[in-house]
Parts: C-alpha cells; sequence; structure tokens
C-alpha cells in the first residue's frame, strides 16, 4: 500500500530499516524481506538515509549480504554518496557502477 502512494510510507521505511538481520528467518518477525532486499525497498520508499543507515548496520553482520546489495542496480540513487563510498570500501570490493553513475558528480 505504502509503494502505491497510499499509507504511511516512512512508517513502513522505519520499520523496515530497524528489521534485524536475518529476522525474515523468524515467523514471528512478520518479515518477508531478505537483508539483501530492504535496501531496495528503502529506496523505492524514497528513504535515502535510512538505506544507508541499513547498508551500514548490514556490513557488520557476519556473512550479511551487503556485498551483493552494494550491487543492485536499484541503489544507484545513493551510490555516489560518501556513506556508500565507504560501504563499498569497508566491504573491501568495488564497485562496477560507480563509473557510470557517478560520473561528473565529484
Amino acid at each position: 500500500e505504502a509503494l502505491s502512494g497510499h499509507g504511511d510510507r516512512h512508517a513502513l521505511a522505519a520499520r523496515l530499516a530497524a528489521l534485524a538481520y536475518n529476522s525474515n528467518l523468524d515467523p514471528a518477525s512478520g518479515n518477508a524481506l531478505t537483508a539483501y532486499d530492504v535496501p531496495d525497498v528503502l529506496i523505492q520508499l524514497g528513504e535515502h538515509e535510512l538505506a544507508l543507515g541499513y547498508l551500514e548496520r548490514l556490513t557488520q553482520e557476519v556473512g550479511g549480504d551487503a556485498d551483493w546489495t552494494v550491487m543492485l542496480p536499484a541503489l544507484d540513487p545513493i551510490r555516489c554518496e560518501p556513506r556508500f563510498v565507504a560501504v563499498v570500501k569497508k566491504l573491501k570490493t568495488t564497485d562496477p557502477h560507480f563509473a557510470k553513475v557517478c560520473a561528473g558528480r565529484h
């Protein structure tokens, strides 16, 4: 409902951003999204700061999906942000989309 423009987008985003890692494995959590999916949905809800915060938390999880998550083209709206770049560096990986998306922005 919130993604279609009805309902409280920020309330949904705040709830998603607060989810514990792998909460989708706990039926009592009410969460069906993997940690990999949460930043994408936060971007769709227009909550870039929450998406960045979630990614930063995700990098702290052993076996987390942050390395795969940063590769998603859906994260292009935050790809050039210094916090996103710091996440990529912390993961010791390379962002294959950075040059194309961020050309001329820095």
